[in-house]
């Protein structure tokens, strides 16, 4: 019976939402991105949970967004971006991703093994900044590690998470999959890991652009 009220409500999901009507050829400001993730609170119902992590220093909410349909245990996909304000293609990335989540059918599948969190905008003051003003710091990462809010509050729900199958930050800085390194340019432990899934990212965009996209890989 379970099953069969899981699949009746997906099935529901698919069919009452529509394409959001954001233009993804442009770039959107802070009030663009909070109109959009109001959208996919409303049309993806149950199966969205729209969670505060942080209130930075100027008052804006750090959200992370749960997509799941059911409360099974599923492997567990974490996306941040916007975590460089000024790399404005990076929010744009998590949002279409947000947008075939609950939109397109071809994910359905995808989405009943799959648990996600997506983080659309980690610098919420900053990419705001890049919007209104001419120049920004590209370099402040805070005192120490976890001194700002923003950080403190995405690893708390992360903790709380627990378990993360796939984290994958994405930036805007070029087509390279980098992979992190410990202190003092340490690599971690399962770096054969992370070389393996850059490799089948890298040949999957080759083969699915005809050769017209070409990643570089490394640290």
């Amino acid at each position: 019976m379970d099953f069969f009220i899981q699949r009746l409500t997906l099935a529901a999901l698919w069919e009452t939402t529509a394409e959001h009507p954001m233009d993804w050829n442009v770039d959107h400001n802070t009030e663009g991105v909070e109109k959009f993730l109001n959208w996919v609170k409303e049309m993806g119902g149950c199966f969205v949970q729209v969670l505060t992590a942080a209130t930075t220093e100027e008052g804006r909410q750090v959200l992370v967004i749960k997509v799941t349909v059911s409360d099974e245990p599923k492997t567990k996909i974490w996306i941040e971006t916007g975590i460089h304000a000024r790399e404005w293609i990076s929010p744009a990335v998590s949002m279409y991703i947000l947008n075939l989540l609950i939109t397109d059918e071809s994910w359905r599948d995808l989405l009943k093994r799959t648990e996600w969190y997506i983080v659309p905008v980690v610098n919420p003051d900053g990419y705001h900044y890049t919007f209104t003003s001419e120049s920004a710091s590209e370099t402040y990462k805070g005192v120490t590690p976890f001194t700002e809010p923003e950080t403190q509050g995405l690893q708390a729900i992360m903790e709380t998470v627990g378990g993360i199958d796939l984290f994958i930050a994405f930036r805007g800085y070029g087509q390279c999959i980098v992979y992190p390194v410990l202190r003092n340019d340490i690599p971690p432990a399962n770096i054969h890991e992370h070389e393996v899934l850059a490799m089948v990212f890298a040949h999957a965009m080759s083969y699915t652009s005809r050769g017209h996209m070409k990643y570089e890989m490394g640290e």
